[in-house]
């Protein structure tokens, strides 16, 4: 890498060149031998033969000394031993799952069903209620606490992070489906939504645990928190769901810890588990397997390869894909349908009556669970009393055509991204995919598998094989208590997207425009705008990788020690050259903060007392990527072998898509 030359006049703007470069592959070499684990030996008590004496150095059980050592051992497994909990936090519904460390597997994981309000099921909804709009309430309510008569939140998930106007129209954001759904209350944001509502879901998981285990037990055991995300969601927003559970309480307790886990990638993990535990032989070391979660916002699609199956080891085969459209869309549909046949008499009605929490809305999610495509005149009723004072109707039908018109944008969008892996599959000359499994609330559904079944038949012919998992509800928040349970279990990742900085190189005639140019004194000709793509998309991220990239604070920026680098990203399989490109989108920046570094304050304090040239401070900007915490993380070194040294953190630049009420 070069010193940033003093032609220069983009501030933050690096300089690249071959010398001194490191080449990937050994980084990547390097950070893997970095976390290779050491095995400990331990020594083995020898018996002595009955009858005989035994040597002084040798130890000798005594009577009893079985049950003292087997009590000890006891209590020493379970001083070492850790709760695994995993959180599904999804659009529409959420989950719970618990499982111990010692002796555990897939059987023995329990997913939450004591949900308040006596309901005795897998999930229970994302949806919150205010004291301060509800007349009655003395606290917040959640999941089935709340009623249809009830001012109410939920999909907040949607609304996190970078969420932009274009995902969501102005005829969703008005829509009777969307009050309670899309909208937040006074003067809270998205993120404060989220905090709130799994705060409620750790106060309900920690007072399960407490009626479960003695209260020293509780105390003293750590719990190791898995919370999911959706593989389409960038690092911001990644970013944002983190810092929210964290300020829920996940991971507040000493020795416990908050980790992260994409969604497709724990149903994968649950599915090939539950069937390797049940000894199926359904999957074979070397398979590509294909996921398609379709979540309530989101679709997720990633294909993984076997390594082995016990342990279980796996790793993708190519990069992961999505859409932000799930089974929410259907009650969009739904309510437009029942806007063009009602008119006002159906879009004024309150949000009791049709919102999230109402009987409407109840018994369309039976519809949706049930439809099965088969008979195109099959009729399916909702009850909409309060229009029999507009109407002569008190309920409105759709048949099967009608309700099949409802799924099929998002079936065909699932069928898309089930597409897209295995194109990819065959771009990068991977073995072809063999099953793919269903998850998500969608992948419930008897019409989604149908339509999955039929298309892997005649389109595909017959060469994919589609599998649901038996509990496909609970699929994503067992699979990452199986994570938890046993580490390591995927080996590597491919990167969705690349990361770079921009940076100023040699000119380039065919690339670099003549108004980016400028004459540097030792390189010559140069031209700012370009890319120094430090990742590229597709690139293997093992656990806790490390990628770097070399800045410099020159001497005249010396006069505030906490600089800061732009921070670009590109999902693009090819990262163009330029800045300037549609398809390089800026991330945010990393800032680093080096005042409390002695020797950059000594050069600041010599700068200011002498008007002798100084070199520029070295910095390296050290990325994590991979690692369990599930956001990128950045440190900043200096010197050989390399301190940290001052503070670095990555500052999201996307605050658009952040929604407060009003903000329409």
């Amino acid at each position: 890498m070069a010193k940033q030359s003093a032609g220069s006049k983009q501030p933050g703007v690096v300089d690249t060149t071959p010398k001194n470069k490191v080449p990937s592959s050994k980084r990547a070499a390097s950070a893997m031998s970095s976390n290779e684990s050491h095995v400990r030996a331990t020594s083995e008590t020898t018996e002595a033969p009955t009858g005989s004496r035994a040597p002084s150095s040798r130890k000798v059980k005594r009577p009893g000394g079985d049950r003292k050592e087997a009590a000890a051992k006891a209590v020493k497994q379970q001083t070492q031993s850790k709760t695994v909990c995993s959180i599904d936090f999804g659009t529409t519904y959420s989950g719970v799952a618990i499982v111990g460390s010692v002796n555990c597997g897939i059987r023995d994981i329990e997913v939450l069903r004591n949900w308040k309000n006596g309901r005795y099921i897998e999930q229970v909804p994302s949806r919150i209620a205010y004291p301060e709009e509800n007349p009655g309430l003395d606290k917040i309510a959640f999941g089935y606490e709340v009623t249809s008569t009830m001012k109410s939140y939920t999909w907040m998930k949607l609304l996190l992070g970078c969420v932009e106007m274009d995902d969501f129209t102005e005829t969703k954001l008005g829509s009777k489906a969307a009050k309670g759904m899309l909208e937040l209350p006074p003067g809270k944001t998205a993120e404060d939504v989220v905090c709130d509502y799994l705060k409620c879901l750790y106060e309900h998981i920690m007072d399960h645990l407490a009626e479960e285990s003695p209260g020293p037990m509780l105390e003293e055991r750590p719990i190791e928190f898995w919370l999911t995300t959706p593989a389409c969601w960038d690092d911001h927003t990644n970013a944002l769901t983190r810092q929210c559970a964290l300020a829920a309480g996940f991971g507040s307790r000493t020795n416990d810890s908050l980790c992260m886990i994409r969604e497709p990638d724990a149903a994968l993990v649950a599915n090939v588990s539950s069937s390797v535990d049940k000894h199926e032989g359904v999957y074979k070391p070397g398979m590509s397997v294909g996921v398609v979660d379709i979540g309530g916002g989101t679709i997720d699609a990633k294909t993984m390869t076997l390594i082995s199956l016990n342990p279980l080891r796996t790793k993708d085969a190519c990069v992961g894909t999505g859409a932000k459209i799930g089974m929410t869309d259907l009650e969009f549909k739904l309510h437009d349908r029942c806007d063009a046949l009602f008119g006002n008499a159906f879009s004024d009605l309150p949000t009791e009556v049709i919102g999230p929490s109402s009987e409407f809305a109840e018994e369309f999610e039976v519809i949706k669970r049930n439809f099965d495509g088969g008979d195109d005149d099959k009729e399916h009723w909702l009850r909409l009393l309060p229009l029999k004072r507009a109407l002569e109707a008190t309920n409105t039908t759709s048949n099967n055509r009608e309700v099949r018109d409802i799924f099929e944008p998002v079936v065909q969008e699932a069928l898309n991204q089930l597409n897209n892996q295995i194109t990819c599959l065959k771009k990068a000359g991977r073995k072809p995919m063999s099953i793919v499994v269903l998850a998500g609330g969608g992948g419930t559904s008897r019409y989604v598998i149908h339509r999955f079944q039929e298309y892997c038949a005649t389109a595909l012919g017959g060469t994919v094989t589609v599998r649901r998992d038996g509990r496909a509800w609970s699929a994503v928040v067992r699979g990452a208590a199986v994570k938890g349970l046993e580490g390591g279990v995927i080996v590597s990742q491919e990167s969705p997207r690349a990361y770079g900085f921009v940076c100023h190189k040699q000119f380039d005639g065919s690339i670099d425009n003549e108004e980016d140019s400028f004459q540097c004194p030792i390189y010559g000709k140069r031209a700012s705008n370009r890319m120094d793509w430090i990742l590229h998309q597709g690139a293997t991220i093992v656990a806790d990788m490390k990628v770097t990239k070399d800045v410099y604070i020159s001497p005249k920026d010396m006069g505030d020690l906490s600089q800061y680098w732009d921070f670009f990203e590109c999902e693009e399989e090819v990262a163009p050259e330029r800045l300037d490109d549609d398809a390089v989108k800026r991330i945010g920046r990393i800032r680093v903060d080096l005042n409390s570094n002695q020797d950059a304050q000594r050069k600041k304090r010599k700068r200011s007392s002498t008007n002798d040239k100084l070199e520029a401070i070295r910095i390296k900007l050290e990325l994590t990527l991979g690692s369990a915490a599930g956001v990128l993380e950045v440190r900043a070194l200096h010197g050989r072998p390399g301190v940290e040294v001052g503070k670095a953190k990555i500052e999201y630049a996307r605050e658009k898509g952040r929604m407060t009420r009003g903000s329409r």
